[in-house]
């Protein structure tokens, strides 16, 4: 057996504002990407995923045995922040990350080697929730899309974490009615029904979130309000939402281990999809989200089963290039980031 040589893992100083959130919590999650008592599985791969409802692909592949029919040995590591996992990805203590497209864009656009391995959920997953009595006291509410967003102006959002991708995602909308991102107070206020309780405490105004903080916020404690639908109205309409994302020089050392990671996805994400598994579905959801209420993660499912997909538009990309450069997240001489960039060989674009 080969000697494990093991050396010190080093961070990128690319993506300066994210590490400043995600440096801290790195140290907790980035442990040494060697063992010391043997050797690494050659189909070994450590993935992090969030404790939401966007993960359910990877939970899906890891729980029904899908990851293993690929002849895969995964490891799942639970992350809270997109800045941390770009922390961790660039350190190599994790394989892949799942995330959004804006922190991964913007890591491309600054000389970090990302690619999207696949698609997940090819559309928007953010929402923006409004407190009841944000919405009765302010008189845009009711007004067409975007004058909604000006009841927004001197609020207080909750995001995870400053620098993350709901927060980048709050800077876009509040432009879309031409509000700046000092126009507000932003309160990094976590993820899932923690964001939920924030409003509730009356901690927080508005949110930004995905869909299980909407839905437990709006459908299970009822202390939120769509205020606009992100979904259908403004760059959100036509807005990636999610997907795997690894190394390019990790991608060519191992080309067959990460597609056979793209093909166990696919397969969860068809098994997700098919109205038969609902319940071992709401099962596999509370095993890898033990907090998450029953109520909520069977409103979820119930609502956002069919978001997930492996074939996403370039389009979708395009629009997140041009408004992380009309928001200042890509300084305009990095120039744009196309779906051809970023998109390896298994990522699924039309």
């Amino acid at each position: 057996m080969r000697e494990i040589l093991c050396r010190p893992l080093t961070v990128s100083r690319n993506l300066a504002r994210a590490l400043v959130f995600g440096v801290c919590a790195v140290l907790v999650v980035s442990l040494s990407a060697c063992t010391g008592s043997g050797e690494q599985s050659p189909n070994k791969l450590t993935i992090a995923a969030f404790p939401l409802y966007v993960s359910m692909p990877v939970w899906v592949a890891q729980d029904l045995g899908m990851f293993e029919q690929q002849g895969l040995d995964v490891e799942v590591k639970t992350i809270l922040s997109g800045p941390t996992m770009i922390s961790a990805l660039n350190s190599k203590s994790i394989d892949v990350m799942l995330n959004g497209a804006t922190i991964a864009v913007s890591a491309r656009a600054t000389g970090q080697p990302i690619k999207m391995v696949t698609p997940t959920i090819p559309k928007s997953i953010y929402n923006m929730i409004a407190s009841k009595q944000v919405m009765d006291s302010c008189p845009f509410a009711d007004d067409p899309y975007p004058k909604p967003i000006l009841c927004a102006k001197g609020k207080r959002i909750g995001v995870v974490a400053l620098g993350t991708e709901s927060h980048i995602a709050g800077i876009t909308v509040l432009e879309e009615a031409g509000l700046k991102e000092n126009d507000v107070s932003w309160v990094p206020a976590s993820a899932g029904e923690m964001i939920g309780s924030s409003m509730e405490a009356g901690q927080i105004d508005i949110f930004f979130a995905e869909d299980t903080a909407a839905t437990y916020a709006t459908e299970v404690i009822k202390v939120g309000v769509p205020l606009v639908d992100l979904k259908k109205d403004g760059p959100f309409a036509d807005w990636f939402g999610n997907g795997a994302w690894a190394l390019e020089p990790q991608l060519e050392q191992s080309p067959e281990k990460y597609r056979h990671f793209a093909a166990a996805i696919a397969d969860a994400i068809a098994w997700i999809k098919d109205p038969a598994n609902a319940m071992e579905a709401r099962a596999i959801f509370k095993k890898n989200s033990p907090t998450t209420s029953d109520a909520t993660i069977e409103a979820v499912i119930a609502s956002s089963k069919d978001n997930f997909g492996t074939t996403a538009s370039c389009s979708s990309i395009d629009t997140i290039t041009t408004w992380l450069t009309k928001t200042n997240q890509i300084a305009a001489d990095e120039g744009t980031t196309t779906c051809q960039d970023i998109a390896w060989d298994t990522a699924d674009f039309s």
